[in-house]
């Protein structure tokens, strides 16, 4: 091991004490500080952290879902609505056209 290198908890220490922040900005810093760290050991600390796991950023979900229905009569909602209270009826809409 190099004399300018850091061993895992170093740099363990030095994501908690910035306040776990990201591999890239970490990488950085120790790139800036002259200090030798492969980015992918970073990486792995990092994701073993139990405090990013716990209070770290959630994972991205999708802004819109796949659409259910692309033809007619594909997709069917089924309600069954009360007009009185002794009669009912079935109301169905197709989801394509509504």
């Amino acid at each position: 091991s190099s004399t300018n290198s850091l061993e895992d908890s170093q740099i363990g220490k030095l994501h908690a004490q910035f306040g776990h922040c990201s591999a890239d900005k970490l990488k950085k810093l120790l790139d800036n500080a002259g200090r030798l760290v492969d980015i992918s050991r970073v990486k792995s600390i990092i994701e073993n952290c139990q405090i990013c796991s716990i209070f770290g950023r959630a994972k991205d979900r999708p802004a819109a879902g796949l659409p259910l229905r692309t033809n007619f009569n594909e997709t069917v909602s089924m309600d069954l609505q009360a007009n009185t209270p002794s009669t009912y009826f079935l109301h169905l809409i197709d989801q394509f056209t509504r």
